[in-house]
């Protein structure tokens, strides 16, 4: 049996040279889309961790403010009831005295005892 004849491709059609040379194109062409791609790729990707640190940074920032802040009107509000018990005792220290002045000293850290022990209590009760 005889192998059917080799047609010549009819005219104008392409030959199997430029079949290859549109292949060889389109991966050449791809492989640099491919590239390209990569390359937008990691540099929005460096982008976005610029950003995200900073963003961290800035949250970070915020929070030392926000921690300063809290702690100065905690400071505030020791002072203010420090200056409380203080004068509550000088109340108490000047109603005992005006009293019996004789043991005013005597009496003295008893008094201070008293006071700072009823703040402890209210403070012990306000973390509740």
């Amino acid at each position: 049996m005889a192998s059917p004849p080799v047609r010549a491709p009819p005219p104008g059609a392409p030959s199997s040279v430029d079949a290859l040379k549109r292949l060889r194109k389109l991966e050449t062409d791809g492989a640099a889309r491919l590239a390209q791609l990569q390359f937008e790729g990691t540099r929005t990707l460096a982008s976005l961790a610029e950003e995200a640190e900073e963003s961290v940074s800035q949250a970070r920032a915020q929070a030392e403010r926000e921690a300063e802040q809290l702690l100065a009107k905690a400071q505030e509000t020791a002072e203010a009831e420090a200056a409380e018990i203080v004068q509550r005792g000088e109340e108490e220290a000047e109603r005992v005295g005006a009293t019996n002045p004789a043991h005013l000293p005597e009496r003295r850290s008893a008094i201070l005892d008293a006071v700072i022990g009823e703040f402890l209590d209210a403070s012990e009760l306000s973390e509740e």
